[in-house]
């Protein structure tokens, strides 16, 4: 394996510490109505849930004059299959999101 593919294994506080905090960026979607895209200001809180096995990923999204969605996920990591590349910052590059920070 090349070193630019290589890949530890890691713990919860490892993976999770990569994506904890204040995120600010920019949700992309397509209007399919006349095939245009649409960026909506977007804020995302993510935190550690009270028990610390999971992820909260709290979106906000701007949609326009009284018009704000909000969305929860929870997210869980096997930590018996997860591997984390190398350096760990590298994390949130691999977030299928895009988000500027």
């Amino acid at each position: 394996m090349s070193a630019t593919a290589r890949q530890s294994a890691v713990n919860l506080d490892q993976i999770y510490g990569g994506f904890v905090g204040d995120w600010v960026g920019q949700l992309e979607y397509r209007d399919f109505s006349d095939t245009s895209r649409v960026f909506l200001p977007t804020w995302l809180r993510v935190s550690r849930s009270a028990d610390e096995r999971f992820l909260q990923f709290a979106y906000v999204h701007d949609d326009g004059p009284s018009k704000t969605v909000k969305q929860v996920s929870l997210v869980s990591i096997a930590t018996a299959t997860a591997t984390a590349p190398s350096p760990p910052t590298a994390i949130m590059a691999a977030m299928p999101i895009r988000l500027r920070v």
